[in-house]
């Protein structure tokens, strides 16, 4: 079975009053608009952030990989921040956040998080989480933040591309539901084939020692039996 973890508002305002009030209520992104039918995305600076922050073995690489092709261009390396990314620059332009809206990073702190994000200039910061087993990335407080949209690891789950592409688009209702803001930008087929991409390396890489790293799609060797085919 193949299975998880192979492992706004807009700039001028601040993170939209009209979503905090009710997340429920659409309004367009302000200033970033893209024809959602297409693959390749020009190459600018982001007007949003979603951050993917989960536990380890929860399906965070692999909704990092669905959330990449869906507001980034598929073939896109992941852009990934470890634990001291705080020290980091954020107006560096050779981070990948420069050209990067989905970013993910395993880091609890989250409003440190969010407040790094923001100061680059961007407000729009949203926060997409999986959790498996009650686990979440920093409690049950977390999930309830009117930013932050939690999934669980058994919805994201698929044995074969027929249940892959029934999920990605369950994923990307869900974005739309929850998150009204995403809608417009979001490339579903965009998504699947990055899923599908994903899926030939880390069959590719199964035999390798898990110190053998994938940038792109963030996978090491042996992703799956290292985490127990989590």
């Amino acid at each position: 079975m193949i299975i998880g973890a192979v492992g706004i508002l807009s700039a001028s305002t601040c993170l939209s009053t009209t979503f905090m009030i009710h997340r429920k209520k659409s309004r367009r992104l302000s200033g970033y608009m893209f024809d959602p039918r297409t693959v390749e995305r020009k190459q600018q600076s982001p007007q949003f952030y979603i951050i993917q922050a989960s536990p380890p073995r929860s399906g965070s690489t692999l909704i990092a990989n669905l959330l990449t092709g869906l507001f980034d261009a598929p073939n896109n390396d992941m852009c990934f921040l470890a634990g001291d990314f705080f020290e980091l620059d954020p107006h560096n332009p050779s981070s990948c956040i420069r050209k990067s809206h989905v970013v993910k990073t395993h880091v609890p702190e989250v409003d440190r998080t969010e407040a790094w994000f923001r100061s680059t200039g961007v407000n729009d910061v949203f926060f997409i989480s999986t959790n498996r087993e009650g686990v979440t990335l920093a409690g049950d407080a977390f999930c309830a933040r009117l930013n932050v949209l939690c999934m669980e690891y058994g919805n994201i789950l698929y044995s074969n591309q027929d249940e892959m592409r029934i999920m990605v688009s369950r994923v990307a209702t869900r974005i739309r539901e929850e998150i009204p803001l995403l809608a417009s930008s979001m490339n579903e087929e965009g998504g699947f084939q990055r899923l599908v991409a994903m899926e030939g390396m880390t069959k590719s890489m199964a035999e390798l020692p898990f110190t053998e790293v994938n940038s792109k799609f963030s996978i090491h060797g042996g992703h799956r039996e290292h985490w127990g085919k989590a």
